[in-house]
């Protein structure tokens, strides 16, 4: 009896294993009535190194202009200016000397040559001094040691109206102004030369400015005209 009921207690558990054993099958899912998102996430890395290597090498280049400063060599040779053509020769005015008031190629007297040096001059006691000028600027002469000669015509009228003697001034490249002795009074009517010794020395060795003239030391009052001829040294 006992065999009877455990044959059927095992026949009962291997029954419900066997059920047990047995797929169900599943049922779909329901289509979803949600809308998918979707994420992204990006991830971006960018490291870049960039090195820059120059092809050309630029030098400056500097142009210095020397500044030259011109050798001026005096002129030593001897001059003679002896009017004619109509030609003053580079002769002026000297405005410092108001009493002249022109200068001209004059032929109404000649020491030699066809011309003079004809001055229009106003002596009035205060304005006492004709002068004429030669500029040797660019060109110096060398006076050092020389003597400056010129020739001066004075008429009858004008030794009547005051005591005139010749005069002679220097200007050197440095500015410096350098009188000469004045010449002694002229007396008779006529031409007189006038004659100055310069020195020997540097300061004469570039002169720049010849200056010759005729001055009253009596104040006296005299408008007409002088006459130069002849200048040489």
């Amino acid at each position: 009896m006992k065999n009877i009921i455990f044959f059927s207690v095992a026949v009962a558990a291997a029954f419900i294993l066997s059920a047990c054993n047995k797929k169900i099958p599943s049922e779909p899912l329901p289509p979803s009535t949600k809308t998918m998102t979707p994420t992204i996430t990006a991830t971006s890395s960018i490291s870049e190194t960039s090195t820059i290597t120059p092809t050309h090498t630029v030098t400056p280049t500097y142009t210095v202009t020397p500044t030259v400063t011109p050798t001026i060599t005096p002129d030593a040779s001897s001059m003679l200016y002896v009017f004619s053509g109509g030609s003053l020769y580079g002769w002026t005015t000297d405005s410092a000397a108001p009493a002249t008031e022109y200068i001209y190629p004059s032929s109404v007297q000649q020491y030699s040559g066809d011309d003079s040096l004809g001055i229009s001059c106003a002596y009035t006691g205060v304005n006492n001094l004709v002068q004429v000028t030669r500029s040797f600027d660019g060109h110096p002469v060398n006076l050092s040691g020389k003597t400056i000669s010129f020739y001066v015509y004075l008429s009858s009228t004008m030794l009547s109206a005051g005591t005139f003697h010749p005069e002679a001034k220097l200007v050197n490249y440095d500015g410096t102004v350098l009188q000469l002795t004045k010449g002694p009074d002229m007396l008779i009517t006529g031409w007189s030369q006038a004659t100055f010794a310069v020195q020997a020395a540097q300061a004469y060795e570039m002169i720049k400015y010849v200056y010759l003239g005729v001055g009253d030391d009596s104040g006296g009052s005299y408008n007409g005209n002088l006459y130069i001829d002849d200048i040489t040294w």
